[in-house]
């Protein structure tokens, strides 16, 4: 075969099921490979002919002709991305898409709609990346579709992988893992973490750090690197905070991690490490109280004048004459 998208011959799997079945393995690995769950041979037809105008050569369409055959193909892996019709039959495409044991899917799944789109709200909730139109379908619409949602797809595995790497990270270190929720505007701590920095235990739920739980002296400063690094203007966030623990005390900790750049110009999935440096604060303080006091009075030593007065000069040079 030369790679252009041709029809398919439909045949029976080992259950079954009629299932679609397209170029051989050693074929498929440059082309974007597309599975379409739909009972009708003319929709196949149909999207063939529309990826063949987008690029004879770059797409793979593959047909499953019912919802179990088809979520079970998928579930084997290998596909980039899988059109999925609103009904089949009697039966709806949502419950069966809830019912799948894996969200978010490997593969993104794109719902033909072929009524008016009264359930969008209720498709992206069940685990649809998008809702086309199928009545209206045309090939620079469809392009658009692959692109971004293969694209989206992409960028939330590489984000979870490097997730993945920060919780190995912190475990090796015997650091905490944090994560910032921009819905609720909170550091997520799992429940490790909050043991780890003695905020407790609440079963296995993530644990929220609001801007209302750190020391208000450190507030402004933590909301301040953090939403930098949201928005984009800084390339990551390291920050130290003071937050209270479960017996009442304030306890040091030093926040390091970074997001993943997106379309706006902004981060997205911030994460990173997140250390008690409590005994770490104190030992710096209690080295600098050494220098500037008398080690026998206690009392403030030459050191601390000079660098006193050095201070008061400085501010004196910036006030206006």
């Amino acid at each position: 075969m030369n790679g252009e998208i041709m029809e398919r011959s439909v045949k029976r799997d080992a259950k079954g099921n009629d299932t679609v079945r397209g170029l051989p393995t050693d074929e498929r690995e440059t082309l974007c490979r597309i599975h379409l769950i739909d009972d009708q041979q003319l929709d196949f037809i149909r999207i063939r002919d529309l990826l063949a105008e987008i690029s004879p050569k770059r797409f793979h369409l593959t047909l499953s002709l019912d919802y179990e055959g088809g979520f079970r193909e998928i579930a084997q892996g290998g596909y980039d991305l899988c059109f999925v019709r609103e009904t089949i039959g009697e039966e709806r495409a949502i419950p069966w898409i809830r019912r799948q044991p894996a969200k978010p899917f490997e593969t993104p799944l794109v719902l033909l709609a072929t009524s008016p789109l009264s359930r969008l709200s209720e498709a992206i909730e069940a685990g649809v990346e998008e809702v086309l139109d199928f009545n209206r379908l045309g090939p620079q619409r469809l392009a658009r579709t692959i692109e971004v949602t293969i694209a989206r797809q992409r960028r939330r595995i590489r984000m979870a992988r490097e997730e993945e790497s920060y919780r190995i990270a912190a475990e090796r270190a015997g650091e905490g893992y944090w994560r910032w929720n921009p819905i609720q505007r909170c550091i997520e701590l799992p429940p490790s973490t909050q043991k780890n920095l003695g905020l407790g235990r609440e079963k296995d739920a993530p644990h929220a750090i609001g801007w209302a739980s750190i020391h208000p002296e450190d507030v402004e400063r933590a909301q301040y690197e953090i939403m930098e690094h949201a928005a984009g203007r800084k390339p990551q966030v390291a920050v130290e905070f003071r937050i209270r623990n479960e017996a009442g005390a304030w306890r040091w900790v030093l926040c390091r991690g970074k997001g993943n750049p997106n379309p706006q110009g902004g981060m997205t999935e911030i994460c990173g490490l997140i250390d008690d440096i409590t005994e770490r604060k104190a030992l710096v303080e209690q080295a600098r109280h050494e220098a500037f006091h008398d080690p026998l009075t206690g009392l403030p030593n030459r050191a601390l004048f000079t660098e006193r007065l050095a201070q008061a000069l400085k501010r004196r040079r910036r006030e206006p004459h």
